[in-house]
Formats: structure tokens, C-alpha cells, sequence
């Protein structure tokens, strides 16, 4: 049996953009963690 672990270090989730606001980019990460089609993911 094989088994597949992801980690990310989210950073608060967010991203600034060129104006200094924030965003959330919490769907987007959601997305791209989706698509890594881990069995066990971690989030810090």
C-alpha cells in the first residue's frame, strides 16, 4: 500500500497584490491541493 502526503505552509492565506491589498487566495490553494489528489494532506 502506498500513501501520498502533501505539506504546505499557507502564510495566513493570503496574498498582497501590486496596490498592497490583500486577498484571500483560499480557493485557489483548495484547488491546487485538490489536484495534487493526496491521501493525507497538512496545512501550517
Amino acid at each position: 500500500m502506498r500513501l501520498s502526503v502533501a505539506t504546505y505552509n499557507i502564510h495566513k492565506g493570503q496574498l498582497r497584490n501590486w496596490q498592497l491589498r490583500r486577498r484571500s487566495k483560499m480557493p485557489e490553494l483548495s484547488d491546487h491541493l485538490r489536484a495534487l489528489d493526496a491521501d493525507i494532506v497538512f496545512l501550517q
